[in-house]
């Protein structure tokens, strides 16, 4: 039994720790396009573990796993515009855009932003 919670507690603090580096790979700009690709390790081991629970635990899986994206689709569906994938995109562009440009924000004006140079301050009285 005490073998049993050992591994219990070894399985829950992988796959936290999975899950934690996972979202650290969605920070990279190369993963903001394809984030996907950041859930694709993670799905292999929800797959994994499915088809070791067996007939009945195999299906309640299926079910509960059916509910959950279901759900999370729904959701993200109501951000409409506002969708974080769509969100990442755009700012991986963005900075794309500025690295080949030399800081250029695309605003006009350079790096000197889009209101070009500041007037100078003028001294105090």
């Amino acid at each position: 039994m005490k073998e049993l919670a050992k591994s219990i507690g070894s399985v829950s603090w992988a796959l936290g720790l999975l899950g934690a580096r996972q979202m650290g790979e969605m920070m990279k700009p190369e993963t903001w396009r394809r984030p996907e690709a950041a859930a694709r390790p993670l799905d292999a081991v929800a797959r994994e573990v499915g088809d070791r629970l067996g007939d009945t635990f195999g299906r309640a899986f299926e079910a509960g796993d059916r509910m959950q994206r279901g759900m999370v689709d729904a959701a993200f569906s109501m951000l409409g515009p506002f969708d974080p994938q769509r969100m990442l995109s755009l700012g991986a562009d963005m900075a794309q855009r500025m690295a080949g440009s030399g800081g250029d924000c695309g605003c006009g004006g350079g790096t000197r932003g889009g209101w070009g140079d500041m007037p100078p301050v003028p001294p105090e009285s």
